[in-house]
């Protein structure tokens, strides 16, 4: 027997029974954690939708077709109390005949995602699938050693990754328990998205925003005012909720495969 490798006997499946008198071990060689795996990424700064600039739309007709551009065509400073809006004295226009339709244009910005990754230890391989048996009481007397392993082969092992002993046990197979693993997230690439954004525009009988809050939803759909007066001197945009995420790209690849318990048999040819 080589010294500091123990007798043991070999099969490369884990159905067949190990002989009596020995303790059965099921093992794995060859680990692939190819697509072991996965790309995640997490929201760490939410986008913001910019305060401007709103396009402005009406119909005066009740169609809500709103077809015609308002004042101002466009509001560019829609955060802030402005004042550069039709007022509704017009006969026949005031704002209880009018249907409106309020867009924002800009795009979210701001959105910070971080790269993750996501484990998936079920999806790793193996090359094989063994089944190794220790006698319980080693067949040996000195160097002489006489098993009775039946269909399995004879072999020896040892801890570790090593080269086979001598010129009897020439047959390598490096096995062990399940393969662990770590995710490299450096291949992954994060982008964060976000709806189109939208708010709501207020309008009021004052030119200050204080008074006669009118709310329409600026979502790029023509809305009937429903308005309780026919004239409003200034307005207010304010932006919505935003649906935000993370959109994972790239790849992650698996690092540092190692077999639990890892150890080396050599079989007899």
């Amino acid at each position: 027997m080589p010294t500091g490798w123990t007798l043991v006997a070999f099969a490369p499946d884990q159905t067949t029974p190990c002989p009596s008198g020995s303790t059965q071990s099921n093992v794995f060689e060859g680990p692939d954690a190819s697509t072991a795996c996965q790309c995640n990424c997490t929201l760490t700064t939410t986008p913001k939708c910019p305060p401007a600039p709103i396009n402005n739309n009406f119909d005066a007709d009740g169609s809500l077709s709103c077809g015609t551009g308002g004042v101002p065509g466009q509001g560019a400073n829609s955060s802030s109390c402005n004042t550069d809006m039709y007022n509704g004295t017009i006969p026949g226009l005031g704002y209880t005949h009018l249907d409106l339709e309020y867009t924002p244009t800009a795009t979210a910005t701001g959105g910070v995602c971080t790269n993750q990754t996501l484990s998936h230890p079920g999806n790793v391989t193996y090359g094989s699938s063994d089944r190794v048996c220790k006698p319980n009481t080693e067949p040996c007397t000195g160097n002489e050693c006489t098993p009775s392993f039946g269909t399995f082969q004879v072999c020896v092992a040892a801890s570790g990754s090593q080269p086979c002993p001598g010129s009897t046990f020439t047959q390598p197979h490096v096995v062990g328990g399940a393969a662990t693993f770590t995710c490299d997230a450096s291949g992954c690439m994060c982008t964060a998205i976000a709806d189109a954004c939208t708010g709501t525009m207020s309008l009021f009988t004052d030119t200050s925003c204080k008074n006669g809050k009118l709310d329409i939803p600026a979502d790029g759909k023509c809305h009937a005012s429903k308005a309780p007066s026919d004239t409003y001197y200034s307005y207010k945009y304010t932006p919505g909720p935003l649906n935000s995420s993370c959109n994972p790209g790239g790849t992650s690849a698996a690092q540092n495969v190692t077999l639990t318990n890892e150890q080396t048999i050599c079989c007899a040819p």
